[in-house]
């Protein structure tokens, strides 16, 4: 995971998204796409899972936008974790 948070940065970026900004609703997504619970999941499908995440951050921040970070986040999430998979299985 060396290198992982300046790589996530860097395709924020050329999303045109400000990471700097949204890391703190990005990283959550991120890391929820990890989770045994969710991993290998659509977002469709853990929405009902993911709202209680996205309400406790729009919690602690009322006037940010967070759905959409939170949600490219976890698509990023699938997608690393995916490419993890396909390493172990060619090794």
């Amino acid at each position: 995971m060396i290198g992982l948070r300046s790589a996530e940065r860097e395709h924020y970026l050329k999303l045109g998204g400000n990471f700097r900004d949204d890391e703190k609703f990005y990283r959550p997504g991120f890391e929820a796409a990890l989770h045994a619970r969710t991993r290998c999941k659509e977002f469709d499908q853990v929405s009902a899972e993911m709202a209680s995440d996205l309400k406790e951050l729009e919690r602690q921040y009322p006037d940010a936008e967070i759905a959409a970070p939170f949600t490219r986040g976890y698509q990023r999430g699938r997608e690393y974790y995916q490419h993890l998979c396909e390493e172990s299985k060619a090794a």
